[in-house]
């Protein structure tokens, strides 16, 4: 893709923005740092956030808890909601190694 440029104006300032499509349509690569850090983060947030899901049942109690359907529901969006946010800060926050230049 070609670089595009687009001009915005407005009644008190004017802004430009240089658009690199190369940089947006360059999938991650399975051996770069960055995907092995979301990786590594998304385990960990999937062990957490299963845990989490358990403690949630286990306060809701068995006499309450609505069903296998409901149980699975619980820990199914706990552990998706664990991996979406292990891979965010897994790849850029604590667990995101950097290379020593």
């Amino acid at each position: 893709m070609s670089k595009s440029t687009h001009f915005v104006t407005s009644e008190f300032r004017s802004v430009s923005v240089i658009d690199e499509g190369s940089v947006v349509e360059r999938p991650a690569h399975p051996n770069s740092e960055e995907f092995r850090n979301a990786v590594n983060g998304s385990i960990v947030g999937l062990v957490v956030a299963l845990i989490y899901g358990a403690a949630t049942l286990w306060v809701i109690g068995p006499r309450y808890i609505p069903g296998v359907f409901g149980a699975s529901l619980i820990l199914g969006y706990s552990g998706l909601g664990g991996i979406l946010f292990g891979a965010i800060i897994g790849s850029t926050g604590i667990f995101a190694m950097h290379k020593k230049n």
